[in-house]
């Protein structure tokens, strides 16, 4: 036949704008509808290649994001799935989630991509259930977790996220924050997305944006890949009419394609004999120009019963639960089985995963569309009786959906308020806030509308709008004091209001709240309340440097939260306790380790990845143990713990710092810096201070300035930062350059600003302060007694230089045997590790004139063991020191050629000099070669020699490698040269 007589055939006149399908007769069953797929991908070549090259680079390390777009049909998921079978095939780790039409549930994708297959370990647990501290629900804190979650399946693997036009909008911040941070991770990110949604326009902007991004437009077939694409869906030739008749009406979506060759097949027009396709004139239907004509076709194909029941179906989303239809439609079970395996044969249904499903979404929504308002209005109240009636509370987005069709606005805000506390209670602010507007259009009144009220409060304070939250928190609290009875109402506006301005940093505004609170709380008593007033009462007496009063209040927080059973707000206040009391209390880990024993009792596992923190810390502090920290940050990464981990770099950085460790300190204190600015942390500029104190231990002032003058911009005037300044990294600028009279100066800066001040932090130049005034003999017994009176003593080895002091005291006194015995003591106490090698030798430098001085000691072989360790490790003023205090003492001095340093042996076996030697503890410090000849008062040119020369005989190829080549001799040097100490 030919096509002509084949397009006849076709061409009927249309009704109201849709061509129409002819009736089937009334006898006979329906005939299963025969399913096309193609058997390969089709037209799609340059974008599949486009999306394996950003695969392949993810394998090698280079994360990247991709976004498939375009309209209903066009292949994007078939595209996406092609790709995530290379993946497979090639041993990459694949997790897949899909947004559904109508879904608010925070996260559901994710949380459905990270459930499949999740490893032990890799998966974030408050992520699927419970909520995160507030610190940690942070979107990118959210994305962070995800993507190192799908690393941890290895380089190269796949998160592929589904029909994200209809994501919730916390699940659109993480995708949007995974637009930057997948970079740094071996992860390919792949979502799909119809272009007509502002939604989806923010996040296919923000991935044009960085280069590790691609964004593949799906555009509609040619006329050639339509072809192909029918004879890939029939396994072989196609008419030629079919193929005219299929490419004119499909309108190049592959979609419609399949939907078409369907339609023919269904009405007989396609014919397959032994494998061969043809079209027969015998049968003369009018098939569709659109794929909604062929659902109307496909509906009106079905009888009565079975239509029924469909489109009550279709009320209830594209997945739906088969047992509602019964009592909605009034039909028995064994009709409502038998119709919905008729819709099946129609390919209106299909089955997925043990459920029904519609075919496609959008063969749901031509259903839909052919119901008159009333119709659904009606369908709509019946099953919301019948919801009610089966107690089924669970699916939010199901009854918001039927309230709405239904016109019910208070049964539908009182279903919105419920699902944004739900999704505010797993941390999906985002969910939460879009839920509260949608609720806000709503005409509610009422209970629901005073809910509605003090949940709009809460999300605008965890969002950060304190304006917002204050405003909205005022006119409820003035609403709510017009009607009798709500005292609880009022508290819990009060307490989220507390809590607004406690993210602010206004103190003051949020203990007026509290107090509000606790007014209304004595009027109407409620334990629940009482906890969390007295744990904002404890926040803002910590903050506010009262810490006696956050003593009280905290352990008053604690009794209420057990009797209460919240076991956040006892985690929550326990932290509180702990950290106001940790330098006062010898004792203070107790409520640390009582708030993991709560998290862990009421399965609290941030809390309790926060309370293992605060117990490796005190650990450190106390016992100088360091492996319980390295335990705790790799739990917290584990759990997706991220601002967890950031608190425990800021420690670690610290804790290298003081030890003299700066490469490894600073490294950490610049990561931690890094996470401090993408979570918007509050300790940026404690962790800034580490960063300066890096660059003051490398001799590099300049930076160590920057970073300074960065911290005193976030500073409010605080005691403790410019106590910081001048004791810590000043300090430490004082003691690099050899200077100890500068040294003094600062550290006597430092104690001036404490004075007076509440604060509790242990800052071990406390320690040293004494010690230098005592050596200087500038009113030395005050000094020790006032830092004896302080909490300083607490932590670990903070005594070590007020013994000394004492024996500088003594031996002056001429009290010598005394003096040796309290050394020695002291110094017997001191560890063998790092940090204790480094107090070692600067306490020893220290006392090493006076004991010369007044005769007592050893100073000769303290001088000569600090000397080879500070020189060994970088430290070439403080080594010179060391060598002047000798001469001056008229101690022997070796002298090793025109230079300064101790060569390392494995160094000097390659002939490099002292003067190299010196050369080379610049380059560690990373000073360019003019710094290098200002330091050594050499020309540039004789450095750019002395360079040049070390890289021929190091073999080294930049200057970066001499560096790290000249890091390790020395580190071999020092551990050598401290061995059996």
């Amino acid at each position: 036949m030919g096509a002509t007589q084949l397009d006849a055939r076709f061409e009927k006149p249309q009704v109201n704008g849709n061509f129409a399908w002819p009736k089937r007769p009334k006898s006979g069953k329906l005939r299963p509808v025969r399913r096309f797929r193609a058997t390969e991908l089709v037209g799609r070549t340059d974008e599949l290649r486009t999306l394996r090259d950003l695969a392949a680079a993810a394998v090698g390390g280079a994360g990247a994001i991709a976004a498939i777009v375009g309209e209903p049909g066009t292949g994007k998921t078939r595209l996406a799935g092609e790709l995530t079978a290379l993946a497979e095939h090639e041993g990459s780790g694949v997790v897949r989630g899909a947004c559904l039409e109508g879904s608010r549930a925070p996260l559901r994708p994710i949380v459905e991509a990270l459930l499949d297959g999740a490893p032990g370990g890799s998966m974030p647990d408050w992520l699927v259930a419970g909520r995160p501290p507030d610190d940690e629900a942070h979107g990118v804190v959210l994305a962070e977790a995800v993507v190192r979650s799908v690393a941890a399946r290895g380089a190269g693997s796949v998160l592929h996220l589904d029909d994200l036009h209809w994501a919730d909008a916390d699940t659109l911040d993480v995708v949007i924050e995974l637009t930057t941070l997948v970079r740094r991770h071996p992860v390919l990110v792949v979502v799909t997305a119809r272009p007509a949604c502002a939604e989806v326009v923010r996040v296919v902007e923000a991935i044009e944006r960085v280069d590790h991004g691609a964004v593949v437009r799906l555009d509609k077939l040619d006329a050639a890949a339509v072809d192909a694409l029918i004879e890939s869906c029939l396994g072989g030739g196609a008419p030629a009419d079919v193929l005219r008749f299929v490419r004119e009406r499909s309108d190049g979506v592959p979609l419609f394609v399949e939907e078409l060759l369907a339609g023919l097949d269904d009405a007989g027009a396609l014919v397959e004999t032994d494998g061969v396709w043809s079209s027969i004139s015998r049968v003369a239907p009018v098939v569709p120009a659109s794929f909604d004509a062929s659902v109307t076709r496909r509906l009106a194909g079905l009888d009565r019963p079975a239509r029924s029941v469909v489109e009550a179906a279709a009320l209830l989303g594209r997945e739906f639960d088969w047992r509602l239809l019964a009592p909605i439609t009034g039909r028995s079970a064994a009709e409502v089985d038998a119709a919905l395996r008729e819709a099946v044969e129609a390919q209106l249904l299909e089955v997925a995963g043990g459920r029904y499903q519609f075919r496609h979404a959008l063969t749901r929504d031509s259903v839909v569309a052919r119901l008159a308002p009333t119709e659904q209005a009606e369908l709509a109240r019946s099953a919301l009786a019948e919801l009610d009636l089966a107690g089924d509370r669970s699916d939010h987005d199901l009854s918001i959906a039927l309230a709405r069709l239904a016109g019910d606005d208070e049964r539908a805000g009182r279903e919105l308020v419920a699902a944004a506390s739900e999704a505010l209670a797993s941390g999906a602010l985002a969910t939460a806030t879009e839920l509260v507007a949608m609720a806000d259009v709503l005409q509610t009144t009422g209970a629901v509308r005073a809910d509605l009220d003090e949940l709009a409060v809460e999300t605008h304070s965890l969002a950060g709008r304190t304006q917002a939250a204050s405003e909205r928190g005022q006119a409820a609290l003035s609403d709510l004091a017009r009607r009798p009875g709500t005292e609880q109402r009022r508290i819990r506006v009060s307490l989220a209001l507390a809590r607004a301005e406690l993210a602010a940093g206004e103190w003051e505004r949020a203990a007026r709240h509290a107090a509000a609170a606790r007014v209304l709380h004595d009027v109407e008593p409620d334990a629940a309340a009482l906890a969390r007033i007295l744990a904002i009462e404890a926040h803002v007496a910590i903050n506010q440097r009262r810490t006696n009063d956050a003593i009280d209040a905290a352990e008053a927080a604690v009794a209420a939260a057990a009797r209460a059973g919240l076991g956040d707000v006892q985690c929550e206040a326990l932290e509180v306790l702990g950290r106001a009391e940790r330098f006062l209390r010898p004792d203070s880990t107790r409520h640390f380790e009582q708030a993991l024993a709560v998290a862990s009792s009421h399965g609290l596992g941030a809390w309790r990845v926060r309370a293992m923190m605060e117990v490796a810390i005190d650990r450190v502090f106390r016992d100088g143990v360091f492996g319980p920290l390295l335990a705790a940050r790799e739990v917290a990464e584990s759990a997706g713990a991220l601002v967890s981990v950031a608190v425990i770099d800021l420690h670690l950085a610290g804790i290298n710092l003081v030890s003299g460790r700066r490469e490894i300190g600073l490294e950490i204190a610049e990561r931690c810096v890094d996470d401090c600015r993408r979570y918007r942390l509050s300790m940026l500029p404690i962790a800034l201070l580490h960063v300066a104190d890096g660059h003051a231990l490398h001799g590099d002032n300049r930076r160590a300035e920057a970073a300074m003058d960065e911290v005193l911009s976030h500073d409010d005037g605080s005691p403790e930062v410019e106590a910081a300044v001048w004791g810590w990294v000043r300090g430490d600028m004082a003691f690099v350059a050899g200077d100890e009279e500068r040294w003094l100066e600062c550290l006597d800066r430092a104690m001036d600003a404490l004075r007076g001040h509440e604060g509790t932090v242990p800052f071990p130049f406390r320690a040293m302060w004494p010690l230098l005034r005592t050596a200087a003999d500038r009113d030395g017994a005050a000094a020790r007694e006032e830092v004896r009176a302080s909490h300083v003593m607490v932590v670990l080895g903070n005594s070590w230089p007020l013994d000394v002091a004492d024996a500088i005291e003594l031996g002056r006194g001429g009290r010598h045997a005394e003096a040796e015995e309290v050394f020695g003591e002291a110094a017997r106490r001191l560890g063998d590790d790092e940090w204790s090698r480094w107090q070692r030798h600067r306490v020893r430098l220290v006392a090493a004139r006076p004991a010369l001085r007044d005769g007592w000691g050893d100073p000769a072989s303290w001088l000569r063991e600090a000397e080879v360790y500070f020189d060994t490790a970088g430290y070439p003023d403080v080594a010179a020191r060391c060598r002047r205090i000798a001469r001056e003492a008229g101690l022997t001095v070796r002298r090793r050629g025109r230079g300064d340093s101790v060569v390392p042996p494995s160094l000097a076996a390659r002939g490099v000099s002292s003067r190299e030697m010196d050369v080379l503890h610049q380059l560690v410090a990373r000073a360019t070669n003019r710094e290098i000849g200002d330091r050594l008062h050499l020309s540039v040119r004789t450095v750019e020699k002395h360079v040049a020369s070390l890289m021929l005989k190091l073999e080294a190829g930049s200057r970066r490698e001499l560096a790290e080549q000249a890091q390790r001799a020395i580190e071999g040097s020092i551990a050598s040269a401290t061995a059996g100490r």
